[in-house]
């Protein structure tokens, strides 16, 4: 015998696939009819026959060991705009940076006089996010592109074809800000476990060389704890390659792969009229907008990047834009104020001036900041 226990909301029908040999099934199918006889009638206007609770896609209904059919909710193959939204949030809640562990630091490799600007005064002592199309690789924000062209020629929409050369346009735009009409502000930062005792020696070499003025700039490295208030629900863990499968007994929760699903089943149900879909597509790229720098290539996985994210609909002032003294001027927001905090760690380049970290270890002790400052000793060329 099998159950069919009654829920309010969903109306889950639940029972094992052994006894229903076939859509079919005329057991099956009345006991089914007798469960929506009990006054559901909006389940009942929805299965007219067993065959449609057992092989409509769109009664979520499958036949896998165990057979769980949603009646009245809907499935992936029928999202709407606000359900895509509220996945895209989903992905986003996943993947934001809530807790750290206690010898946790993000390091943030950089000029060396950036330490010195932030310690004059109180005030100073912020990270500036800058504009997304600052970014030194010309690939980032594209990776989110080829997901969502893996995804358009994967759906079932009779016009994938314009809707991937639609994507493939938004991937080769040069501005971001003109293809999204919205700008993401953001900071970059490596994820590194130190050890007591090791702090002299936790700098990396191939950080020095892409991100640290060639070996003359300087690391900061601030206890990922501390970084949590700096950027409140703006720091998120980066994902890295656009390969939807693998990944083991993790795999069906990866990002990647939840989101290329959600996008899939969005796109395959736009509205079938050229025009009307293509408008359809508009929503989907804006409502993927705030994934945008948060999947980089495989190749930087060692990284373990969290980066904090700010979204603006404009450079206006008004919406807390500011611009930098060089020429052409530079946009960015300001993170809170209290960047440089107890027990942060400073890396001087090994091939920066010493100087500079005498310079800094006063204007730290000026401001009662227990800030510890190292050269870095290690080989460069």
């Amino acid at each position: 015998m099998f159950g069919l226990p009654r829920t309010t909301g969903r109306h889950e029908v639940l029972f094992h696939a052994s006894l229903v040999k076939a859509t079919s099934d005329a057991r099956a199918g009345a006991v089914i009819r007798r469960w929506l006889a009990g006054g559901c009638s909006r389940c009942i206007a929805d299965c007219v026959t067993e065959t449609e609770a057992f092989a409509s896609p769109k009664k979520h209904v499958y036949l896998n060991g165990r057979v769980t059919s949603s009646v009245n909710t809907k499935g992936p193959s029928e999202m709407t705009i606000d359900e895509y939204r509220a996945h895209v949030q989903m992905l986003l809640d996943r993947m934001r940076v809530n807790a750290a562990a206690g010898n946790e630091y993000a390091a943030h490799y950089t000029n060396a006089l950036t330490p010195k600007f932030m310690l004059r005064t109180p005030a100073d002592n912020k990270m500036r996010q800058y504009d997304g199309d600052y970014m030194n690789d010309p690939e980032e924000g594209r990776y989110l592109v080829d997901v969502m062209i893996a995804a358009a020629q994967s759906c079932t929409h009779q016009h994938k074809g314009a809707f991937v050369e639609r994507l493939a346009k938004l991937r080769d735009a040069r501005l971001l800000y003109s293809a999204y009409r919205k700008a993401t502000f953001l900071s970059c930062w490596t994820i590194t476990q130190i050890k007591p005792g090791a702090e002299d020696s936790c700098d990396s070499l191939n950080h020095w060389r892409f991100y640290g003025d060639d070996g003359k700039g300087s690391c900061l490295m601030v206890p990922l704890a501390n970084l949590l208030p700096v950027f409140p629900g703006q720091l998120f863990h980066v994902t890295y390659g656009t390969e939807s499968r693998g990944g083991g007994a993790a795999g069906p929760n990866r990002p990647i792969r939840l989101l290329k699903e959600g996008l899939t089943a969005r796109l395959s149900r736009l509205r079938r009229s050229y025009g009307n879909a293509m408008l359809d597509l508009e929503e989907v790229i804006q409502a993927t907008h705030p994934l945008l720098f948060l999947f980089k290539s495989s190749e930087y996985a060692a990284e373990r990047e969290v980066r904090s994210i700010v979204h603006k609909d404009d450079y206006a002032t008004a919406s807390g834009v500011l611009f930098d003294d060089r020429d052409p001027k530079r946009a960015y927001i300001d993170g809170n104020a209290g960047l440089v905090s107890n027990n942060s760690i400073l890396y001087f380049g090994p091939k920066a001036d010493q100087r500079h970290a005498i310079e800094v270890m006063g204007l730290a002790a000026n401001s009662g900041v227990a800030l510890r400052v190292f050269v870095s000793s290690m080989p460069y060329r």
